[in-house]
């Protein structure tokens, strides 16, 4: 199992797509298509985490070190809002941090150009996730009646970026 410690975060590179895919089929019940992810592979907030080993390979393929990904893009930027649309971290390390290092270094990413907001919708029944979300600031500010293909509804979540973060 690779060590959480030595966690390497990084911008997806196309190269990255089909490792990408493989786990978000593992992890959804509706997955992203291949498609969906490669009209991001620019977006500033889709970064990777992966296993260093010890040697980081900054500019290089996953290799099947793939530890976890996470999608935000900015939304309205009128009013600096963010929406993070997809993350997901491979079962065996859920947990263990992970998907606060991809959380929290997404965000990051985005305070300094001003955003004020982010949102996401998170299934009802996912506790795990809406666990992780609170622990990082997010409030339920809403729900989405039958959001998903087998009607389950959505909350929708929000926390403000503040500069202490």
């Amino acid at each position: 199992m690779p060590d959480v410690a030595r966690t390497y975060i990084r911008t997806a590179l196309p190269a990255d797509i089909e490792a990408i895919v493989r786990l978000e089929q593992r992890t959804f019940d509706e997955p992203w298509s291949r498609l969906l992810f490669e009209q991001f592979i620019n977006a500033a907030g889709f970064l990777v985490a992966i296993s260093t080993d010890g040697n980081p390979r900054p500019g290089g393929p996953i290799d099947g070190r793939l530890l976890g990904y996470i999608v935000t893009t900015p939304s309205d930027q009128s009013k600096r809002l963010l929406h993070l649309r997809n993350l997901a971290v491979a079962p065996r390390l859920r947990g263990q941090g992970v998907g606060s290092q991809l959380l929290e270094r997404s965000l990051v990413s985005y305070r300094s150009g001003g955003y004020q907001r982010v949102f996401l919708e998170v299934r009802a029944s996912n506790k795990p996730a809406i666990r992780l979300y609170r622990k990082h600031g997010f409030l339920v500010i809403g729900r989405q009646p039958g959001y998903y293909g087998d009607g389950e509804p959505a909350l929708v979540m929000a926390r403000d970026i503040e500069e202490g973060w």
